[in-house]
């Protein structure tokens, strides 16, 4: 994951070299995240941060549940969780592609915008604790222009208005991301290692 989210870091910096902290995340079969302060990824104290998945958006769930992912973001707005949402209505849609075929359905579109309700629920929250200028969001599932465009027309409705300068794009890299972000941090262990020969 963390070749991924390199990638996108990578793929954001080299459209918009003005940017220098954001986050990152990516929707898949859970929900994973990144964040990016002064061109940086920051780590955290145990190499963990940006574990955007276990932000707890419903908490009823959470305090009577016995897992450690009960309430939490990932099992709501997953891609994982949006296929098992559909399937309760037509158990013949069993991914992304073949949900958004039928986007038209107006039971299977109620579905994805309740879904995307709760990937709007949790970015608001990430939105209001780290004040970011732009959001990357990353994963297989959001090649689906119908999402990013809702979200765009929520997330102003949604949050505080000093906030609402934030700008959320799709990343870029698609399935060239875990090489790309190999690429990204090989090159950044090299810089390191030189400079810390020339010392």
């Amino acid at each position: 994951m963390k070749l991924v989210f390199s990638a996108q870091f990578f793929s954001y910096k080299y459209h918009n070299p003005g940017r220098k902290s954001f986050l990152c995340l990516t929707y898949g079969t859970g929900v994973g995240g990144a964040i990016i302060e002064n061109e940086q990824v920051y780590h955290g104290s145990s190499f963990s941060a940006g574990e955007f998945g276990a932000v707890i958006t419903h908490a009823e769930e959470k305090l009577s549940g016995t897992e450690p992912f009960d309430g939490c973001y990932e099992r709501y707005a997953s891609a994982t969780a949006l296929v098992k949402m559909v399937s309760e209505i037509d158990s013949s849609l069993t991914n992304g592609r073949q949900i958004f075929a039928d986007l038209e359905r107006p039971e299977i579109k109620a579905v994805v915008n309740k879904w995307i309700d709760e990937i709007v629920l949790g970015l608001t929250t990430l939105i209001h604790i780290f004040n970011p200028s732009c959001i990357v969001l990353g994963g297989g599932i959001m090649v689906q222009p119908y999402i990013l465009e809702q979200i765009n027309v929520r997330i102003p409705q949604m949050v505080m208005s000093s906030f609402s300068h934030v700008q959320i794009s799709s990343a870029k890299l698609g399935n060239s991301a875990g090489l790309l972000g190999a690429y990204h941090l090989a090159a950044q262990k090299l810089e390191m290692s030189d400079l810390s020969d020339q010392k």
